[in-house]
């Protein structure tokens, strides 16, 4: 399962370009800072298990009603969800991100998870 865990430099440049052509004060009003600031308002709603999703309020929109943006999937970054255990010791199993096309070897990243060195009683299973 793929997991969006955070707002990328696409996802920035997406939210400028929402905040650009939707909010009073226009694009060059928003500063790295600030752009920053509206990803972490939609990390913090996939942190809540909804879509990456910000909003501008109607009093701050040129439209005068609620505008409402979804940060594309392009503009995320992404994380499998694995789960790692000793044999014997599913219930103790502790789930962990993997990033999305990483090289490192999933059972490394299995025994790091654990606090274990890689043996043949590890277990890794993608969730």
């Amino acid at each position: 399962m793929l997991k969006a865990t955070s707002v990328n430099s696409n996802g920035i440049k997406a939210i400028h370009a929402f905040l650009a052509n939707n909010h009073k004060k226009g694009g060059s009003h928003f500063t790295t800072d600030m752009l920053r600031a509206w990803a972490a308002d939609a990390e913090f709603q996939l942190g809540e298990g909804n879509s990456a999703t910000i909003e501008i309020k109607s009093w701050d929109a040129i439209s005068g009603h609620t505008e409402t943006f979804t940060v594309p999937d392009e503009g995320l970054n992404f994380v499998e969800v694995w789960k790692a255990w000793i044999d014997g010791c599913e219930d103790d199993a502790v789930l962990f991100h993997f990033p999305e096309g990483d090289s490192v070897d999933i059972a490394e990243a299995g025994a790091a998870a654990l606090g274990v060195e890689i043996s043949e009683a590890l277990n890794v299973q993608r969730v």
